[in-house]
């Protein structure tokens, strides 16, 4: 049954428990659920390739350290719908070799090592995936207001625009508050902090910047709350 970017397929091992092949973003790991069993009993080198390949797995899926570009996010997506058997799994196994009498062995202490710290990565990358892939959403649908119905609006504002009044007006919730005024200056307020300038026109005497600013402000301070244009909310 293919699940967005992951594929994955049980089937039933010669001996111990059943064998599931995960494949994560074009990486594949096979691993069993060894809850019950003494692994302590199995064959060292098969117990070990199996949390040598889901370590490997994981740290394909968490290199990424949070930062996800928008054409991957359905892997992560994929993954956090999928992920949370492996990773169960993969912590009790651990967990369990690590009690064997050959768990101090050889490179046994960096592949448990690796798998602890894997899975709480991994995990960590799953738990904010519903609210980055949410902003993610959000934030294309802002990107298309602005360039579908906001820029439309402003041109044509600008176009109309005479004086030294206020022409357009619109508020974002990562930038602020901006104000484009018909002579080309621009003030912006942002999220923390005062208005600023954000735009001089050439046509503002030197001599004038400190007052022609202050009006600027001020005009933007006492502009209708109403016409301010507004994104779509989440």
């Amino acid at each position: 049954m293919r699940i967005g970017a992951l594929l994955v397929v049980s089937a039933c091992a010669a001996s111990g428990p059943a064998v599931t092949t995960v494949t994560v973003d074009g990486r594949r790991a096979a691993w069993r659920d060894w809850s019950g069993i003494d692994v302590c009993q199995t064959e060292p080198s098969w117990l070990y390739d199996e949390l040598a390949d889901a370590n490997e797995l994981l740290g394909h899926f968490t290199r990424r350290s949070g930062t996800w570009r928008d054409d991957e996010l359905p892997v992560l997506e994929a993954a956090a719908k999928s992920l949370g058997p492996l990773l169960a799994a993969h912590a009790r196994n651990v967990e369990a070799a690590a009690a064997c009498p050959w768990a101090s062995e050889g490179t046994w202490p960096r592949v448990l090592a690796e798998g602890r710290r894997l899975v709480a990565a991994a995990r960590a990358e799953i738990d904010s995936a519903p609210k980055l892939v949410a902003f993610v959403r959000h934030r294309q649908e802002v990107e298309r207001w602005r360039k579908d119905v906001l820029e439309p609006q402003r041109e044509a504002a600008l176009a109309g625009c005479q004086g030294e009044g206020v022409a357009f007006a619109w508020s974002d919730e990562l930038e602020g508050t901006t104000w484009l005024f018909c002579d080309g200056a621009a003030v912006n307020a942002p999220l923390v902090g005062g208005f600023e300038l954000k735009n001089a026109p050439e046509s503002w005497p030197a001599a004038q910047l400190a007052d022609r600013r202050a009006k600027c402000f001020e005009a933007a301070r006492n502009y209708p709350a109403g016409n301010i244009k507004t994104p779509p909310t989440r």
